[in-house]
């Protein structure tokens, strides 16, 4: 008898019942042992992935499994079975019953139905029947579990290496079966040939080199070349560890901090670089840069938007809508990676197979932080501890990036931060970068008193170019609106996180040609999305009240190039305006704390000043010391092996409610996208297509996804699109209001 794992579809998508294009059970079993086995090597857990890969799907050669793929009877079961032959072994045994519904607590009720499972006179026919088949179908006897070789860090440790197996485990499973799919239905996965990362730090060094040769650099661009150097030069001889990349804003800190990863991982035999920023309001802007030096084949864009859904995974049938679509999660299969925050911590603390399977690349990768001091202060211990425990299996190297370096290294009431931290960057009086001319190109000033939202919409206007800087996206648009009626024309630009990646870029080139071309009046409300490594250089730079390190953030847009000059072509510096608005809402928690903290910090005096590096680090040192740094407890979860729970309450962005990714009709392209995907029917989109189509997509809690009625569809596959409701100025509007005459592409 031939037992079988999965059925086949034909190229059209229809269920194909020839069986000569299933695929045999036994094939699915070596294939995923193997493929989990060296994805788990380097964490030294290669025998036990095998294990688990040879176990996993055991439960399948139950008669009525395969009754079910053969006529569609009731749907059986199978994850179970092969934990409950190992239950002794408890991570294990989860890891393997968890595979397709993620992670169970310790004290959900898995250990007591693996072990009645293995010790009662039915279970034990069961699982002996089973294991008959799986001999008979000739393969290795399953291994004993050799004790694990933890690093010594704890329950951290323990609750990461299990979430790393379940990486290993889903991505063969996932990448198996989605090959069976393909080459049954007469398809391939797309050949992509990557660049070495030796070839990707090549090509680096020649675009640096070209930026340096051109003729007459300025002071700036010289700085900048000679901080990229330093960057490389340290990321060849510094040993695997942890580092921090202090530069001012406008320092070329995205190259440079490139630049060490690739060297350092080059001279360390490492496989990826993985660039996490903290917004996706700039991955696309970064993930662009890359490609153009390293070629889009060698740089993977992945943020929220790529994903499937966010919400519990369950046992599907293997040939369900939520089995297949899981199959296109992300694995980071690149040497280069651009990613969120959100994905990449969130990952780490995830129980669902689909958002863990790319964990196990974390291995032999340099980590680069991008702006690093917007780490919620709330999740800041766990959030630590657990890239300590990563870097204990000795392949992961962190390099943490900002113009204001949070503080980070562990002291008294601080046991979290990392033991030792280098610095890339000299501190002594050759570099103090700080102090240089070249970064000193504006003056913060900061008004306590409270003004009207159409007070600040007057001064706005009165501006012939300036970037206004608010905290919720009802005040950006109701900001936007009172401006627009004072100075009614098409020089004023709205952005805000309702607006999809591809048309947030449109507008930035926009904003960019017009302060390209002089004499241009040029307006912009935006939120905090534009703050942190968006390229726009504005005179003047309004910010409403928020967090120390975000009104820093918004300095860096002004005068970014340090080119104002008055009216006798000398050097001057930029302005930046902190507003107090009156009656404005702040986003609840460490936000509003973090606001109220701030003007302890800020320049006193009518002319202003700047901030200096040490006032940054004492009110990072006030902000962590009076937080709960792990209001979630994760430490304590943590100990009581509660792993789903910590999946659960591990969220990077306080939300009540998941999310769901809408793909919009944003221009032809995005309409072409919706189109091709409804062509297929039932059939979900692929990771190539999830890939391509962050491009065009939103986030929205799923309660305003409930509420949207007509202004949104379902697609037969499950995917959500935009109808009538996506605005060419503002993005997505539930409304159902749209301003096509205020088009600007």
């Amino acid at each position: 008898m031939i037992y079988y794992a999965h059925t086949a579809e034909t190229a059209d998508g229809r269920p194909d019942r020839d069986e000569s294009q299933w695929q045999p059970l036994r094939e699915h079993l070596a294939n995923v042992a193997k493929l989990a086995a060296d994805f788990a090597a380097p964490f030294g857990a290669s025998e036990e992935a095998r294990l688990a890969g040879l176990l996993h799907d055991l439960g399948k050669y139950q008669p009525n499994f395969q009754r079910y793929l053969k006529r569609g009877s009731p749907r059986t079961p199978h994850a179970i079975h092969g934990g409950a032959v190992i239950s002794k072994y408890r991570n294990l045994a989860n890891v393997i019953a968890s595979h397709h519904a993620g992670l169970h607590d310790e004290d959900d009720g898995l250990a007591s139905s693996l072990h009645q499972l293995a010790s009662t006179p039915e279970g034990k026919s069961l699982l002996q029947s089973l294991l008959a088949s799986y001999k008979a179908d000739q393969l290795p006897s399953p291994p004993k579990p050799l004790a694990p070789q933890l690093p010594p860090q704890g329950d951290t440790t323990e609750d990461l290496r299990l979430r790393l197996l379940l990486s290993a485990l889903a991505d063969a499973d996932y990448l198996d079966t989605e090959e069976h799919f393909l080459r049954a239905a007469g398809k391939s996965r797309p050949a992509v040939a990557h660049a070495s990362i030796a070839e990707l730090a090549a090509k680096l060094d020649a675009h640096l080199q070209r930026f340096a040769d051109r003729p007459a650099p300025s002071p700036l661009n010289q700085l900048r070349s000679r901080i990229a150097a330093r960057c490389a030069e340290m990321g060849h001889t510094s040993p695997p560890g942890t580092f921090s990349l202090t530069v001012p804003t406008g320092g070329g800190k995205t190259l440079a901090s490139a630049a060490f990863a690739l060297h350092h991982a080059a001279a360390h035999a490492f496989l990826r670089v993985i660039y996490v920023i903290p917004y996706t309001s700039i991955i696309e802007q970064n993930a662009r840069v890359f490609a153009s030096i390293f070629g889009a084949e060698n740089v993977l864009e992945h943020h929220s938007l790529a994903d499937w859904r966010a919400g519990d995974e369950t046992e599907d049938a293997p040939d369900s809508l939520n089995a297949r679509a899981k199959l296109a999660a992300e694995n980071w299969d690149a040497p280069f990676i651009v990613t969120t925050n959100v994905q990449f911590f969130e990952s780490l603390h995830s129980h669902r197979p689909s958002a863990v399977r790319k964990l196990h690349r974390l291995l032999g990768s340099v980590v680069l932080f991008d702006e690093c001091q917007t780490f919620p202060p709330e999740l800041l211990d766990p959030s630590l501890t657990t890239l300590q425990a990563l870097q204990a299996y000795g392949k992961t190297s962190f390099v943490f990036c900002t113009a204001t370096q949070p503080a980070f290294e562990r002291r008294e009431f601080f046991p979290a931060g990392f033991p030792s931290l280098t610095e890339i960057i000299p501190t002594d009086d050759s570099w103090l970068l700080h102090e240089r001319p070249e970064f000193r190109r504006t003056r913060i000033r900061y008004n306590a008193t409270p003004i009207t939202l159409e007070s600040f919409a007057a001064q706005i206007a009165t501006c012939d170019r300036a970037l206004a800087i608010v905290n919720t996206r009802r005040v950006a648009r109701e900001l936007f609106d009172a401006v627009h009626a004072l100075t009614p024309g098409t020089h004023i630009y709205h952005l805000s996180t309702f607006m999809c990646p591809a048309h947030r870029q449109a507008v930035f080139e926009a904003i960019r040609t017009r302060l390209a071309a002089s004499k241009c009046p040029c307006l912009v409300v935006a939120t905090q999305l534009i703050e942190a490594g968006v390229d726009l250089d504005f005179p003047r730079v309004f910010r409403v009240l928020g967090p120390l390190d975000a009104i820093l953030q918004a300095a860096g847009r002004c005068n970014r190039e340090g080119r104002l000059t008055d009216a006798a072509g000398q050097p001057i510096l930029g302005h930046v305006e902190v507003v107090t608005l009156a009656d404005a809402k702040l986003p609840p928690g460490i936000y509003k704390r973090a606001t109220a903290l701030a003007p302890k910090f800020l320049p006193a005096g009518d002319n202003g000043d700047d901030i200096s590096p040490d006032a940054i680090h004492a009110y990072f040192r006030e902000l962590y010391h009076d937080t709960n740094r792990d209001k979630h407890a994760i430490a304590h979860l943590r100990a009581q092996r509660l792993h789903r729970t910590i999946g659960l309450k591990y969220r990077w962005i306080e939300e009540d409610e998941p999310t769901e990714s809408i793909l919009t009709d944003y221009t032809e392209a995005g309409r072409a996208w919706i189109a091709a995907i409804e062509a297929q029917g039932y059939t979900p989109p692929t990771r190539q297509q999830r890939r391509a189509t962050a491009r065009f997509s939103i986030n929205l809690r799923a309660s305003d996804v409930q509420r949207a009625g007509g202004m949104l569809r379902q697609l037969h596959n499950g995917l959500y699109v935009t109808q009538h409701s996506y605005d060419d100025r503002f993005g997505y509007n539930p409304n159902g209001v749209l301003s096509g005459e205020h088009t600007i592409l």
